[in-house]
Formats: C-alpha cells, structure tokens, sequence
C-alpha cells in the first residue's frame, strides 16, 4: 500500500506534538483535514497508536492492544485539557468500537504515575507535580521552592528552611505557618505588624534584608527578583512622596498572591493592583492638590478683596485723624485767643491775684486757700 508524503509529514508532525515539541508548526488549519491516501484519518489515527516508524506497516489489527498503549501515552504527556480534546475527538472518530481500551490506558498510566501527581501541604499550600512544577517555573522564572521563600520574605523577611517548605507547599499563606507564630511569640516583625503602624518605611527594610540574606544563599534568583520589586515599587511610591502607598500595594499583593510569590517572570508588579492602588491614590492626590489649589486661589483673591477694603479704611481714617489734628490746633489757638493779655502766663502776663508766673487767677491755688479760709470762717460764725 504507497503512503502519501503528506500522510508521513503530519504524522512525524503530530508525533512531535504529543511528545511536547513545537506545536506550532501545525499551523492554524486541522493538518488531519489534509491526510489523503494511505486510509485517511484512519490510517493516521492507527499510525499514531501503534508508535511505529514504518509508515507502510499500519496496524490492521488488535485495535484494542494499540488504543491502550496509545492511552498509557497520552497520559504520560500531560497534555493540557484543549489538546486532550483534540486527541479524543481522533480516536472517536477513528476508533468507535475500541475508544474504551483508550481510557482503560488513561486510566493505568494514571495509576502508575499517581506518585508524581500533587500532594496536599499545610495551610492552604501543595507540592506541585513535575508538569504544575514545570509550569510555575515557566511563569515565574525559578522553581516553585523559591517561590515559597519569595513569599516567606515578603511577609516575614525570613528563609524558611527546605523541610518547611516541603511541609508547607506551594500557595500556602505564610500568616499561618507554624514558624511565623514562632516568630509572633519572639516579638519579630512582620507585615502585619507594619501595616499597623504605619511603617512602609520599616517594612521595606526587612524585605530588602531578607532579600541580601537569599543571594548569600542558594535563591539567588529569587533574591534578584525581591529587589527588583522593592526597587520598582519604590520609585512609584516613596520617591513621590507616598511611602504609605509601598504598603498599600504590599497588602493587596499578598493578599492575591498567598504562597506564590511575585506577579509572573516578565514582571514583579501586578498591573492591575498597582493600578487600583498605587496610581489611583495618586490621581486622587492630585485631583485634590487641584482642589486646594483652586480653594487657595479664591481664598487669595477673597483676601485681596478684603486688604483693598481695608487700604479704603485705613485711608479714611488717616484723612478723620488729621482732620482731628487741624481741629485740635484751632482749639487750642481759641483758648489762647481768650486768655488774658492774649497770651499764656508768664513774667509779662501773671496771675492778677498773686501775680504768679505759671497760673492765671482761675487756676490760682492762693486765691483758692483763702476763699476756702474764708468759707471756713463764716461756718464758724453762724455757729455761735
């Protein structure tokens, strides 16, 4: 039977498929929408489950056999669930009468490979299986064990150790590991304590801290990433004068990422949190610098308003003051005009009664004493 070169392309290209190679050279179109000769999808389909390099030797026969080592394959891949689809709607459609000796191979390669499948940790945290591990590295940039050290730093600055890290697993929240109530009972700080107080100051340096200790250690990667977050959140918030926005990020990230460290490989920063926190804060913040501003400027000019009433004031009372002035000039030149002689007392004008120098007769003391005598004498009188 003469196979069709395309037959022998898309197959060596879905082999490479199900093994995890390049996936992408399929291109967007159903290659086996394309397979002529050689039997079709049928042929293709049993090609794939016998696994053999012989294109002219497609398996007839024993479609059972073939469809179960196909299953026990397929298993072991791990193939996500998209491409399960895929490969389930093949056999399916090629082999309806023998498609369950396929999940009885998905089942025992299953079975056998139960002790790579993910275990449960304490708080809320699981030790991946090879293919989650795989996928956390690829995400994240570094094995998921550092991942757990990025998160124990974060939260206490401190580096469990690797049987913790086992005991506690991925994803688990370090708030609830046994080590850090160890720690609350020794009175070290963590975020929360930070977050209390207020200390974005204080919180940052124990990240910082435990970042050096993880590079004189074996996460080195994950010591360069810690930094890189201190540093790029740093510059969004205390070098803008909003060192409390530092925690208010630091809060919301924990809280989204409980035991798994930082956003992704390509960033540190959740977009969106630093978005909801860190940028909006600072938009308010400028809106009400705005607002101030805008009150300042009326206050300003309700100000000027006022120092111009009171220049108008202050002019009208300096022209009433010297009004007062002139007036109390011609006063006193009335009174002048009035005393005797025309003038004040002195050598030339004296007291007419005692002929004092410093008085006038009305303001004689010696005139008064002997008027009071005087008085005093006629009381005395009429006494007897």
């Amino acid at each position: 039977m003469s196979v069709n070169p395309n037959f022998v392309l898309y197959k060596n290209k879905w082999k490479e498929f199900l093994e995890g190679g390049d996936r992408s050279q399929l291109g967007v179109r159903d290659p086996l929408k394309t397979v002529i000769g050689g039997g079709g999808l049928e042929a293709l389909a049993k090609q794939l489950a016998a696994n053999t390099d012989d294109e002219d030797n497609i398996a007839e026969e024993d479609n059972d056999y073939h469809l179960l080592l196909f299953g026990q394959a397929i298993a072991g891949l791990q193939l996500p669930p998209p491409d399960l689809v895929k490969i389930e709607i093949l056999v399916i459609t090629c082999y309806k009468g023998s498609r369950d000796a396929y999940y009885q191979g998905l089942k025992l390669s299953r079975a056998v490979v139960k002790d790579d499948e993910e275990q449960s940790g304490s708080h809320g945290g699981k030790i991946p299986s090879k293919a989650e591990a795989a996928a956390i590295a690829e995400k994240k940039g570094m094995s998921w064990m550092e991942v757990v050290v990025v998160s124990s730093v974060l939260f206490a600055g401190s580096i469990p150790t690797e049987g913790e890290i086992k005991r506690e697993g991925y994803g688990s929240d370090p708030a609830q590991w046994v080590s850090t109530k160890e720690r609350r009972k020794a009175k070290k700080l963590s975020f929360t304590d930070y977050l209390l107080a207020k200390d974005a100051a204080g919180y940052r340096s124990m990240v910082a801290k435990g970042a050096t200790r993880m590079a004189a250690s074996q996460w080195k990667t994950g010591a360069a990433f810690v930094m890189l977050f201190v540093n790029k959140l740093s510059a969004m918030t205390f070098d803008q004068g909003m060192p409390e926005l530092f925690l208010e990020y630091a809060e919301e990230h924990l809280e989204s990422y409980k035991g798994e460290g930082l956003c992704s490989f390509e960033s540190p920063l959740d977009q969106t949190i630093l978005t909801e926190t860190v940028l909006a804060r600072k938009s308010n913040a400028q809106e009400s610098g705005t607002r101030i501003n805008r009150v300042l400027e009326a206050v300003e000019a309700s100000d000027l308003k006022l120092e111009t009433k009171l220049k108008s004031r202050l002019g009208e009372v300096t022209h009433l003051s010297r009004k007062l002035e002139a007036l109390e000039k011609e006063l006193a030149t009335a009174r002048l005009s009035t005393a005797p002689n025309g003038g004040p007392p002195g050598p030339d004008n004296v007291c007419s009664w005692c002929k004092g120098e410093d008085h006038f007769i009305r303001d004689c003391p010696k005139k008064k004493l002997a008027a009071d005598k005087k008085a005093a004498q006629r009381a005395a009188d009429e006494d007897h």
